[in-house]
């Protein structure tokens, strides 16, 4: 009798753990990449989303792309509790994409010029951009809202802020209706997948 081969599976497989105060999210994916979410057990904020592609090959490695959030190596050398070797050097300013439930949420750490007259946060809606440069040419960067230009929202030049504490800035954009409805049915869905024991789960 002709054993018949697995078939590889056609849709995504999702595992939940409960880490600390995070609650994460494990996806595997039928092309074999993998994605992790991780959300505030306190208020819903997504802290962290990561992919990585597929593994061709065993001596192939693959890392994590984070899309929001960072890697905590990076975090703990900011908090100055890692002794680990990066080549970023942590001097230099760094942009990282946030989130919040209310709000999309950018940080650039390591910005040490004073506040007054320095910083510039624009929106261009014609562009579906947003710009942060500072006058005196030190720091210069454009970015996009994927999850608007995904559904096709408009811009909306009245939805950005800015703050400034040395020597992070914080730009945020408050999300419109049908991202936070968006937002809401995702949260549903997720509620619907079983926690899974921690020690029985790969760590991630």
């Amino acid at each position: 009798m002709m054993m018949q081969q697995s078939q590889p599976p056609t849709q995504p497989t999702v595992t939940a753990i409960i880490s600390g105060n995070r609650k994460k999210f494990h996806t595997s994916l039928p092309d074999g990449s993998e994605s992790v979410e991780e959300y505030d057990t306190s208020n819903g904020a997504l802290m962290v989303r990561k992919r990585r592609e597929k593994v061709t090959t065993a001596s192939e490695t693959k890392t994590w792309k984070y899309e929001v959030g960072e890697p905590e190596a990076r975090m703990a050398i900011l908090d100055g509790n890692s002794q680990t070797i990066m080549t970023e050097n942590v001097n230099n300013p760094i942009f990282v994409v946030q989130d919040s439930v209310p709000s999309y949420v950018w940080r650039v750490r390591n910005i040490f010029y004073p506040q007054e007259k320095t910083y510039q946060v624009s929106c261009q809606p014609r562009d579906r951009k947003i710009t942060i440069r500072t006058t005196n040419k030190k720091y210069f960067k454009v970015f996009n809202i994927p999850d608007m230009d995904a559904l096709g929202l408009p811009y909306e030049e009245d939805k950005l802020s800015w703050s400034y504490s040395s020597p992070t800035l914080i730009i945020r954009y408050e999300k419109p209706p049908q991202i936070k409805r968006l937002e809401e049915e995702k949260r549903k869905e997720r509620e619907k997948v079983p926690v899974v024991d921690q020690e029985n789960c790969k760590t991630q």
